[in-house]
């Protein structure tokens, strides 16, 4: 992250970067608050934090689903309702989810977790929803 920071300052752009667990509500409130300190406002926040454990459902235990749900749809309720807060108060902002293809298709095996996660922000609940999707190669 500080390589891609670096990069940012070396065009003249202030450039902070934060590390913070996106399961942890106080971490996150203080993160938000920590970037408006830094910056007096926040414009866009992109919730890109993700994670997968690739078991099988019947083989995935119940703290490895938690794990997963924790980061992927938890994460980003936490964010956006702290950086929410923010862009309501100053009229303005916009948040983007990035979701996955997986909330969509029949998930190959391994990834349901995931799959129960990412699905949450399709359009149905977002405004906009940004969806990384996998092409396959032939041959």
């Amino acid at each position: 992250m500080e390589g891609v920071a670096e990069e940012g300052r070396a065009l003249g752009v202030q450039v902070e970067t934060f590390q913070l667990d996106v399961t942890q509500e106080a971490g996150v409130e203080h993160t938000i608050e920590e970037a408006v300190k830094t910056f007096g406002h926040i414009d866009i926040l992109v919730n890109a934090a993700g994670m997968n454990i690739r078991k099988p459902a019947l083989e995935m235990s119940l703290a490895e689903f938690r794990q997963v749900i924790e980061v992927d749809l938890i994460g980003v309720f936490l964010c956006a309702k702290a950086a929410g807060r923010v862009m309501v108060a100053q009229g303005s902002g916009s948040i983007i989810n990035i979701s996955s293809i997986m909330g969509h298709v029949a998930a190959p095996t391994g990834v349901s977790a995931y799959v129960a996660a990412k699905g949450w922000g399709q359009p149905a609940h977002s405004r906009a929803c940004v969806g990384v999707g996998f092409c396959q190669r032939a041959g």
